[in-house]
């Protein structure tokens, strides 16, 4: 015959487990925030797991266990950054104080489309047009009314991405017909302005695309490289689907 189980003993279980779930998740949140301050001052490089330990007040195999390494760590960091700060990712990390803005990535990638430079320029100047080319961009809708030209702004939809928020709105903050457009985006923690440049070349148009990133301080240690070989990969795609669609 089994013996009930005393209730004061299960509400003491209960109390002990949530108080060790609580206690690991400051615990992590003091390391990722550790790693945070060593990135930012030493760079990543020269950051070692025996480094964080020591800031964070742990020892090395306790952040193996919970991160699997400083990889891990790196990633948790930017997942914070990305999501916007304490109490929006899974593993927080305190916000930069200063919110200086740096550039963090610049890309131009450009392609010779064999349409008239009038076509081209009404195609791209219609962000409406953009989920035809653009393959990350959903649906974009135009928020101002009139012609358009500078401060026409829409609200875009993207597709879902761990690197980025997935709706902003953009704004076209210079227009020169048949010759420049830049567009201006808020998404959140990044502001990209994107600039395309048309010319007459070979007959058809030269496009020009340049788009410049900014983010926080702690995005630009953390992740130019790794963002800047992905800005460049993706719009490489993207002015090769523009070639595409507009000599279909």
């Amino acid at each position: 015959m089994s013996i009930p189980a005393n209730p004061r003993d299960v509400k003491t279980r209960s109390y002990r487990s949530e108080r060790r779930r609580a206690q690991a998740e400051q615990t992590s949140r003091e390391i990722v925030e550790a790693a945070h301050r060593l990135f930012v001052r030493e760079g990543y490089a020269a950051t070692t797991m025996a480094k964080i330990a020591q800031e964070a007040g742990v020892v090395v195999e306790t952040i193996y266990r919970g991160f699997d390494g400083k990889a891990g760590l790196l990633h948790a960091v930017v997942e914070s950054a990305v999501a916007g700060g304490v109490g929006r990712a899974e593993r927080p990390v305190e916000v930069l104080s200063d919110r200086r803005r740096n550039r963090m990535v610049d890309v131009t990638v450009s392609t010779t489309i064999n349409r008239p430079v009038d076509q081209v320029f009404a195609f791209v100047a219609n962000m409406e047009n953009e989920p035809q080319w653009h393959t990350d961009a959903l649906e974009v809708k135009r928020l101002s009314k009139g012609e358009v030209g500078k401060g026409t702004s829409y609200q875009v939809q993207f597709r879902p991405s761990s690197m980025g928020p997935s709706a902003g709105t953009v704004e076209l903050v210079e227009f020169e017909p048949g010759r420049r457009i830049v567009a201006r985006s808020d998404l959140g923690n990044m502001k990209p302005t994107l600039t395309h440049v048309f010319e007459a070349a070979d007959g058809g148009t030269r496009v020009t695309r340049r788009i410049q990133i900014e983010t926080s301080g702690l995005m630009m240690v953390l992740m130019k490289p790794m963002m800047k070989m992905m800005v460049r990969r993706r719009n490489v795609e993207f002015i090769a689907n523009l070639k595409r669609v507009l000599e279909a």
